[in-house]
């Protein structure tokens, strides 16, 4: 849904996002920045206060007193102003320029989205917009996740089919090697596998026939 009050540009959703930067890291810790300007929930038993809620964001349908869509109330100042730093983020993360614009496009989505959203005179009103907010940077992320390209996640299961064929492989020939080895030296290969394990010490005889097998110095194998 765009702003559509006059004197204000609108911003479409699908106009933004596309093409935007996939970054999940980015929203987990936009989410994390949200909650910080949550005040706690209420000890169990004890009333719910409306200044419990923190910051609450109210939607003017015909514009408030300034001709803006969006006012602010029910916390302090300064987590306003940190609220405000917050949501412009989150908008360029977007593709939207920045501004106050921006942070009108976020309340916009989080209404939209109906995240601790409900209807009020003259409009409606989110509010928790900090914790509403965090939810929604959830759901970027999701969204994120969901639109990584065809082409990418082969490239994915490539590299992951390529790192289980190479265990597979080496898994066998290292078994392989290892009885080989065992068999040109005379040494049964489990009494070889479990030296090679570390479950067992080699007998002196045998670790005398891998030396000479090997070509090494008997005091040089680690038994």
């Amino acid at each position: 849904m765009p702003v559509s009050l006059p004197g204000w540009r609108q911003y479409h959703v699908r106009d933004l996002v596309e093409g935007a930067m996939s970054n999940s890291g980015f929203w987990a810790k936009a989410a994390e920045n949200f909650r910080r300007l949550q005040p706690p929930v209420p000890k169990l038993g004890v009333p719910q206060r409306q200044s419990d809620n923190g910051l609450c964001a109210y939607w003017w349908a015909e514009g408030a007193g300034d001709g803006k869509p969006w006012s602010f109330g029910n916390a302090g100042t300064q987590i306003g102003i940190l609220f405000r730093i917050a949501a412009e983020r989150a908008a360029v993360e977007l593709g939207h320029a920045g501004g106050e614009p921006a942070v009108f496009f976020w309340l916009d989505l989080v209404k939209e989205a109906g995240i601790f959203y409900r209807l009020a005179p003259g409009g409606g009103e989110i509010y928790r917009v900090c914790d509403a907010s965090a939810e929604y940077c959830l759901k970027c992320e999701a969204d994120d996740m969901a639109s990584v390209s065809p082409s990418r996640k082969r490239a994915s299961n490539r590299s992951s089919d390529k790192a289980a064929r190479a265990a597979f492989l080496k898994s066998h020939l290292l078994k392989d090697t290892r009885n080989s080895i065992a068999e040109g030296a005379g040494i049964a290969p489990s009494s070889l596998q479990r030296w090679h394990e570390g479950k067992t010490r080699l007998r002196v005889d045998n670790a005398a026939k891998l030396a000479r097998f090997l070509g090494v110095d008997p005091r040089t194998i680690p038994n």
